[in-house]
């Protein structure tokens, strides 16, 4: 897990709420999302599901 915060981060010294913050902002983007269904469903189903989710969820959780 410390390689993915040096890459995409910087920096190794994100604790606490930073790391916890920087984790969910990561496993609930959309394109993370139809990842890994795309790899339990397949392309079309997962391609549906990740664009309801970013829709009805992720934009509205978010804010825009």
């Amino acid at each position: 897990m410390t390689a993915f915060l040096t890459h995409s981060y910087g920096s190794e010294t994100l604790k606490g709420i930073s790391y916890i913050k920087t984790l969910t902002a990561h496993y609930l983007n959309p394109l993370h999302v139809y990842c890994r269904l795309n790899k339990v469903l397949g392309k079309t189903s997962a391609r549906a599901i990740s664009r309801a989710y970013e829709v009805y969820i992720f934009n509205v959780v978010k804010g825009v």
